[in-house]
């Protein structure tokens, strides 16, 4: 979380510096090679002798034909004289013989908008590269095609992925630092096990169902992990999840009391943003974690509610509960924490009837949860 605020900083601050160099930018003239730059990318058909000329032309820099979409054979074997930086980002699709006239190319080859990718020379030419190799948009690659793009030089991004069968192919993917796999369904355990790591942000957003013993294998995770999707699972799943050491996100919409003390015993940030509703002896679980937790999906909190949460031991958010009763407020405000354990919630209640109530309390805060 630290590092996404700093991040955004970041941004503002280099856009803020950059902000007068792009208004010069727009305002001087195009130079001739920027005019052809525009036109070349705006190519969508080539000859051979186009490919030729335009290979000649741009020799030892960098070609991006990224409107081709379908380049013959023969127009593919032209471009692969190519020495520099090819980029054909706008190919969806390759059959036989254009994979293999790319295959050959020169320089380094881009095909950040492949669909599919069945020719085994072809990974192999993509994995040799010592740059970032972005697949992002194929699904599902085969037993071949994951041997050869395992073996990769540069950083593989395959955030498109649906299935992941090869445990190579999912420790190449886990090297970088973040690992998206948002798409991913299903996880066996040995892929599981490649995927975790001591260092990266791994984000699991398409899984939904997980067994006890792939929770085993992410449980092994240091590092971010996010399944923000994650249904009810069969017993022992969350206890297994919770003992990964770093910021932990689950999209459980209910939780047992066992579940709640693991998830309290859990080192980090906790994030529960789907649990709509909580029975006051879970919440009185929850309330001994000891780092962030963050309940934002509650929108109700009652007296017995209240009363569990008061104490906490961590700074606890609940800002998804937009009204409260007098009662609630009351025994919410008797919340006597130590060092730093807060309630925080949303920042309405803070101008409500119940805010004098609860602003006699140091430790309950007013605002809102950047993120969720």
């Amino acid at each position: 979380m630290t590092r996404r605020l700093l991040a955004v900083g970041l941004h503002l601050a280099v856009f803020a510096m950059l902000s007068p160099c792009a208004a010069w930018a727009q305002a001087r003239p195009k130079t001739d090679r920027e005019k052809r730059l525009e036109e070349v990318q705006a190519i969508k058909t080539l000859t051979v002798a186009e490919a030729r000329a335009i290979v000649q032309e741009f020799r030892g820099g960098s070609l991006p034909l990224n409107s081709l979409q379908a380049p013959s054979a023969d127009v593919a074997d032209a471009l692969s004289a190519y020495d520099g930086t090819l980029s054909l980002n706008g190919v969806a699709t390759l059959d036989d013989a254009v994979s293999s006239a790319l295959a050959k190319t020169k320089g380094p080859l881009t095909l950040e908008g492949l669909t599919a990718l069945t020719s085994v020379p072809l990974a192999r030419k993509l994995a040799s590269q010592a740059i970032e190799v972005d697949l992002s948009r194929i699904a599902a690659v085969g037993a071949e095609i994951a041997d050869a793009l395992s073996a990769a030089r540069g950083r593989l991004v395959m955030s498109g992925l649906r299935s992941l069968d090869s445990p190579a192919l999912a420790k190449k993917l886990a090297a970088g630092e973040d690992v998206a796999l948002r798409s991913l369904t299903k996880l066996t355990p040995e892929v599981a096990r490649a995927l975790v790591s001591e260092k990266n942000y791994l984000y699991l957003n398409g899984i939904t169902q997980l067994n006890k013993d792939v929770a085993a294998e992410l449980g092994r995770h240091v590092g971010l992990l996010d399944l923000d999707l994650l249904e009810p699972c069969e017993a022992g799943v969350v206890e297994e999840l919770a003992k990964c050491k770093g910021p932990l996100d689950l999209g459980v919409t209910t939780l047992t009391r066992s579940e709640a003390q693991a998830i309290a015993r859990h080192e980090g940030i906790v994030t529960l943003a789907r649990l709509a509703t909580a029975q006051p002896d879970v919440l009185a679980e929850l309330r001994e974690h000891k780092d962030m937790l963050y309940l934002t999906g509650l929108t109700q909190i009652g007296v017995p509610e209240a009363e569990s949460l008061a104490g906490c031991k961590g700074v606890i958010y609940l800002t998804g509960v937009t009204a409260m009763d007098q009662e609630a407020a009351v025994a919410l405000a008797k919340h006597r924490g130590s060092g730093g354990s807060c309630l925080v919630l949303n920042a309405s209640l803070s101008v409500s009837p119940v805010a004098p109530v609860l602003s006699k309390n140091g430790r309950i805060a007013f605002g809102s949860h950047l993120f969720r």
